[in-house]
């Protein structure tokens, strides 16, 4: 990995730390939004969902149990390898794809609602007061989210 890519890894790894922190209390009390993001270079996570960008331009819906975010927890490669080889290595499966430029979502919507995440969220992904991505967190219920004070 050349110094560009490391500083760019560095600068989503922040935004989505950022986001983490504001939110944390509020919306990941079991910790498994932290974990994920930890073990993704890019990922847009709930306590059960996962979308995933492997680096081909294509993202990836995969479904997490509490067991599986526990194995990547315990494992430290998960830090250092690609993040689809990752959820993949802990039986995380990944039941959809889609393209990101795709403007019809029907295969991404349709298999959350299938796996009964229902409420999307979407937070801004910040660095440097720039905002680089967005972060979308699906849920099972509707969760009342006060503003970060």
């Amino acid at each position: 990995m050349n110094t560009n890519e490391q500083l760019a890894e560095a600068r989503v790894a922040s935004a989505f730390l950022e986001v983490v922190d504001v939110f944390s209390d509020a919306i990941d009390g079991d910790r498994y939004l932290t974990v994920l993001l930890q073990a993704a270079e890019v990922a847009r996570v709930n306590d059960g969902a996962l979308v995933i960008d492997d680096g081909s331009g294509t993202l990836h819906v995969a479904v997490a149990s509490g067991d599986s975010v526990l194995a990547l927890q315990r494992d430290g490669s998960a830090l250092r390898r690609s993040s689809l080889a990752t959820c993949l290595s802990h039986g995380i499966p990944v039941t959809e794809e889609f393209a990101p430029g795709d403007v019809l979502f029907e295969p991404y919507v349709g298999e959350a609602i299938r796996q009964d995440f229902r409420f999307e969220y979407l937070f801004p992904l910040r660095y440097r007061d720039r905002v680089m991505g967005a972060l979308v967190l699906l849920d099972r219920r509707d969760v009342r989210l006060e503003p970060a004070r």
